[in-house]
């Protein structure tokens, strides 16, 4: 070593890795960022494990600082939209948890606050080109089965039979429902002649078109 070069210039033994390097001064232990990083954080893990860290932890939870801080996180959107999916993927995992969501929802859509919620979403959707779309379909669909009277589950029944309960389209036999051959919405009759089954996935391809196969 000579006398230009620091007495801390020898390579040394990183503490996380132990790989030899170079320090840059001579209290150096840790190789790169990576090593300091990983080292912050079993640091950070050991501290919260041990007594005064939980004490601190707890203490923390229960300040009114951090309820204000997790306030203001869940009213943003990014918030939002994590605990939809979450909720979903609880749901989904836990039959129990939907069921009793459902009860939650009947027992809040009883009350006056949920009323009010309701209306004011039923008014903005009726305002809205898919709303409006609905209406007109609901109206449609109400003076036909005001003339013509309601289509019958035994009627329906007759025609499944006779088409051997097959989807009208692609023949599969899952998932068959009901389909307007005229769309209620471009003056079709919910009537018994106007309907024929189609599977789901050939409905929802269908749509309101006229003449459509796949």
């Amino acid at each position: 070593m000579t006398m230009a070069e620091p007495y801390w210039s020898a390579p040394v033994i990183c503490s996380l890795c132990s790989c030899e390097f170079e320090p840059v001064h001579f209290n150096q232990k840790l190789c790169t960022d990576d090593c300091r990083r990983e080292a912050r954080r079993a640091v950070r893990a050991k501290y919260k494990k041990s007594d005064k860290g939980v004490e601190v932890t707890n203490r923390w939870s229960k300040s009114e600082r951090k309820k204000e801080i997790d306030r203001r996180y869940q009213s943003t959107p990014k918030a939002k939209a994590l605990a939809v999916i979450r909720t979903a993927r609880a749901q989904k995992n836990n039959p129990g948890i939907q069921e009793s969501k459902r009860a939650h929802d009947r027992r809040y859509g009883r009350s006056p606050r949920g009323r009010e919620v309701n209306k004011i979403a039923c008014e903005k959707y009726r305002r809205t080109e898919e709303g409006q779309a609905t209406r007109k379909k609901n109206k449609a669909l109400r003076t036909s089965i005001k003339r013509y009277g309601p289509l019958t589950e035994k009627q329906w029944a007759e025609k499944l039979s006779r088409l051997g309960h097959a989807c009208a389209n692609c023949g599969t036999k899952e998932a068959v429902q009901q389909d307007h051959i005229i769309p209620i919405s471009k003056g079709g009759l919910h009537h018994i002649d106007n309907v024929q089954p189609l599977c789901k996935s050939c409905n929802a391809a269908k749509g309101d078109r006229l003449n459509w196969a796949s």
